[in-house]
């Protein structure tokens, strides 16, 4: 995962933090961690063993889009051969 936003981004990654894991869906903490920050991945594990996410080089806040020149794009490892599966969001 990290290569792919390293290619697509054309930047190293040069550390990462895990700013918030649960064990349920609460937008309202999830937005307490993630809100101000930018170039955020996440990741989900459904409870039948399913995992997607995505990725943007914005600054998150409620309610904001992204603006014209960040990078974005949704992944699943769900793929038949295991290899990830990207999708850009315009």
């Amino acid at each position: 995962m990290f290569d792919l936003i390293q290619q697509k981004t054309k930047k190293s990654i040069k550390s990462t933090s895990i700013i918030y894991r649960l064990d349920f869906l609460n937008k309202v903490n999830f937005h307490n961690y993630i809100d101000g920050k930018e170039n955020i991945v996440v990741i989900v594990k459904t409870s039948k063993g399913s995992i997607f996410g995505g990725f943007s080089t914005a600054k998150v806040q409620k309610g904001y889009k992204d603006p014209i020149g960040t990078i974005s794009f949704i992944f699943t490892f769900n793929t038949p051969n295991g290899e990830i599966e990207y999708f850009n969001v315009d």
